[in-house]
């Protein structure tokens, strides 16, 4: 029985820290966006940048721009989308402030998703330059809530490591 309660705490925490691994991002913010190091989860997860304060998490799930997580920043405190009514809310927490998830579902290029977003201030550290990253619209656009399960913690990890 002691034999059985050490094999399982030894594998608990190889589990835990493999859930904890993270490596650099072999592509990084720019300055003026974040100063700090743009850390992921060490498997499956790569980033993109595909416009000048736009970036792109990959990992195994995604499929094109879908089931992918987007980091925008941005100079006006307003999401693209408008007033969803419907949208479900959630929040998390950086550096002591609340944010706020909304999640609902759409159509975007004939496909019916669920988006989550949330939209902040830009509280991470950075180089000012202008008001082109005053806010930060956090985005991810999957096909199915197990997909949004599964990606919204690595977003949340990605803004917390990066402040």
């Amino acid at each position: 029985m002691k034999l059985f309660l050490h094999l399982v705490t030894v594998m608990l925490a190889l589990a835990t820290a493999n859930a904890d691994s993270k490596k650099r991002s072999l592509i990084q913010w720019k300055p003026y966006d974040c100063s700090n190091p743009l850390t992921l989860p060490e498997q499956q997860f790569e980033v993109s940048q595909f416009a000048k304060g736009k970036y792109r998490v990959d990992g195994g799930m995604s499929e094109g721009h879908f089931n992918c997580i987007y980091i925008i920043f941005q100079a006006a405190n307003s999401l693209e989308s408008a007033a969803v009514p419907e949208a479900l809310e959630s929040t998390f927490t950086i550096k002591g402030q609340k944010v706020t998830w909304r999640r609902y579902k759409t159509v975007i290029e004939g496909r019916p998703i669920i988006r989550q977003e949330a939209l902040l201030p830009n509280i991470l550290p950075h180089q000012k330059q202008g008001s082109d990253s005053d806010y930060i619209w956090l985005r991810i656009d999957a096909d199915s809530q197990k997909i949004i399960d599964q990606l919204t913690p690595v977003a949340e990890a990605i803004l917390q490591d990066a402040a």
